[in-house]
């Protein structure tokens, strides 16, 4: 996807621009979530938007996502660790998951029944190249090619910021949760 050839490339080039007085230290987190993101955010109002199924391209793309404040304290740690700079850091949560489990669970603590309708590879593709016109751009034929890679963590968070990664069920219920109450006033 043009998304992750040019976050790689922006990397490259900002790796090859350190040294003093410029020190470089790169985060490449998977998706991240937390009270006001635009990933558990979107797929809650997707989610109420639907009348019972929702068809989702890519169902088996693998995330393994990890807390806003989790990242913004790496970042933090990172500016006063001088082993950190020069180093690339995978950022990732405890935890692993598909597309369609994530949505499953958005729709259960949101209060939504919702089948989850994965789509093949093919209908994936079509599904992008239609609502990529539509205003806002649900979801592009680059969205498409970026969940061709999983954004997964081949280990933990990294050690050296002495954090545990924060789990989504500890976190989201709370932010979703309220909009399920104030969504169910009046209906």
């Amino acid at each position: 996807s043009c998304y992750l050839r040019t976050k790689a490339l922006g990397e490259s080039l900002v790796f090859q621009s350190a040294g003093p007085p410029l020190h470089v230290t790169a985060f490449r987190p998977s998706v991240i979530f937390g009270e006001q993101d635009s990933f558990t955010n979107r797929f809650a109002k997707l989610l109420r938007l639907m009348p019972g199924v929702l068809p989702l391209a890519c169902a088996d793309a693998r995330f393994q996502p990890v807390y806003v404040e989790d990242v913004a304290q790496a970042f933090v740690a990172s500016l006063d660790r001088h082993s950190t700079h020069g180093q690339r850091y995978d950022l990732c949560g405890p935890r692993s998951y598909s597309l369609r489990e994530l949505v499953e669970y958005l729709a259960s603590i949101s209060g939504r029944r919702c089948r989850v309708l994965g789509l093949n590879r093919r209908l994936s593709w079509m599904q992008a190249a239609l609502l990529e016109y539509v205003p806002g751009k649900p979801f592009s034929l680059d969205n498409f090619l970026s969940l061709q890679v999983d954004s997964v963590c081949q280990s933990g968070f990294p050690a050296v910021f002495g954090l545990t990664p924060t789990h989504l069920e500890d976190v989201v219920p709370r932010y979703l949760g309220a909009q399920r109450t104030q969504h169910s006033v009046g209906y």
